[in-house]
């Protein structure tokens, strides 16, 4: 082979050298940013969970006396419990295509809990319909406890999901956040 040919094939064998290690860079480099990403995520939902099973507690625990309120029931015809839903699920909302980076075990529980969230969310619309009114009052008192049901196993299982988060993802520090709860509420 002259030296002609020679230097053609390193310069070819170079060439593919270089465009085989830019290959290896941009997929690494790729999969890194793909790892970031889920670890930004798997915090955000962390957090976000983390508000709503704090909200449910502090509902539940700021709510009236339920035989109380079964009695204010039926003595007066025109109560209508004021019940608030303001869950936040923009993470998970905005973000479900980047839940295949949880377990599946723990996606179920995720599902379960937004799922909890929005059906209370039905719950406490359903206290304001005209409709609330017509219901007798035994029938108003199950429909609140109903929501009351539900807020209690949203927030276990909340609080199910954040411990999993800690323990699978422990180098993240997953901690949740301390909130006090201030209730205005009077009875």
């Amino acid at each position: 082979m002259s030296q002609f040919e020679q230097g053609v094939v390193l310069g070819a064998s170079i060439l593919s050298l270089v465009w085989l290690a830019t290959r290896i860079l941009d997929y690494w480099l790729k999969a890194r940013s793909r790892r970031a990403a889920n670890k930004n995520f798997i915090r955000l939902l962390f957090a976000e969970i983390d508000f709503n099973a704090k909200d449910l507690l502090f509902f539940i625990e700021s709510s009236r006396n339920l035989d109380a309120l079964k009695q204010a029931l039926l003595n007066d015809d025109n109560l209508v419990p004021h019940i608030t839903d303001a869950h936040h699920d923009i993470i998970f909302k905005q973000n479900i295509d980047k839940l295949p980076a949880i377990t599946d075990d723990l996606i179920a529980k995720i599902v379960l809990f937004y799922g909890l969230l929005d059906k209370i969310s039905g719950q406490v619309a359903g206290l304001n319909m005209p409709s609330f009114k017509t219901v007798s009052p035994d029938g108003q008192f199950k429909a609140i406890q109903h929501i009351f049901v539900n807020a209690r196993e949203a927030e276990d299982v909340g609080k199910q999901i954040l411990k999993e988060f800690s323990q699978r993802y422990k180098s993240l520090q997953l901690h949740r956040q301390f909130r006090s709860h201030r209730s205005s509420v009077r009875y």
